[in-house]
């Protein structure tokens, strides 16, 4: 076992020590199911304090998802800034996909009504397949703080690892924005009725690109399509 290892699983030792009041003891694992309630938000600055310490990464964004429990705002900031780290200085293969995703579902089972300016941050960074789960959040809390950030990820490409590039997998370059599109439909604003009528003729978006393989056309054709059904559900929710 490699150093950091050991010392990671020390942590987490001395972390369960900490908690033995709760009844409950954490592992190296994502919780997608928090073994807390609101009740236990004293746990919240034990595990912080305890997460800052670990070496590896995966470690700490399984243990920080322990904390996906509504109520638990001053969670948010901290979970705010590992995907912004992770972003920026971490992604590049499909697992980190999930590892962001993971973050992302957490920040929303919190759904904290109290850190909209750290949603936006989180927007305006080059974005990726997990912010989808930050934008549904979003819709369902009906908050129109971050509206013109989330309608500015409709017409942009969202990063995805680059395995994906050439493969099925490229069309995921445009989830983020087919959830922005979606998030601007289930407002039913007649005021975006001309804005969501062109995606009926996506062929016409010249910022819908995928690159030379032999996946393109059918890469071109489930895109399109995906875009024309949500057109069409937009449209029909305003008649």
């Amino acid at each position: 076992m490699r150093s950091e290892d050991r010392q990671d699983r020390a942590v987490l030792k001395e972390l369960n020590q900490k908690l033995k009041p709760e009844g409950v003891r954490l592992k190296f694992w994502y919780y997608d199911v928090s073994p807390f309630t609101e009740a236990d938000k004293r746990v919240i600055p034990i595990i912080l304090s305890h997460t800052e310490r670990l070496h590896s990464d995966k470690n700490k964004i399984f243990l920080l998802s322990a904390l996906g429990v509504r109520g638990y705002d001053e969670a948010v900031p901290a979970l705010v800034d590992e995907y912004k780290f992770y972003n920026d200085n971490r992604y590049s293969e499909p697992l980190d996909e999930l590892l962001l995703l993971d973050l992302c579902d957490t920040i929303a089972r919190i759904a904290s009504k109290k850190h909209i300016d750290l949603y936006v941050e989180l927007l305006r960074m080059p974005p990726t397949t997990a912010l989808a789960s930050i934008i549904k959040m979003l819709g369902k809390m009906k908050i129109s703080g971050a509206d013109e950030a989330i309608f500015n990820l409709i017409e942009r490409e969202n990063k995805i690892p680059q395995a994906w590039i050439g493969k099925p997998n490229e069309e995921d370059k445009y989830w983020c924005s087919l959830n922005a599109l979606e998030y601007m439909i289930d407002k039913r604003d007649a005021k975006y009725r001309g804005y969501i009528q062109k995606f009926l003729h996506p062929e016409e978006l010249d910022w819908i690109r995928f690159s030379e393989s032999e996946y393109r056309k059918a890469n071109y054709a489930s895109c399109y399509k995906k875009y024309i059904a949500l057109a069409q559900k937009g449209l029909s929710g305003l008649e």
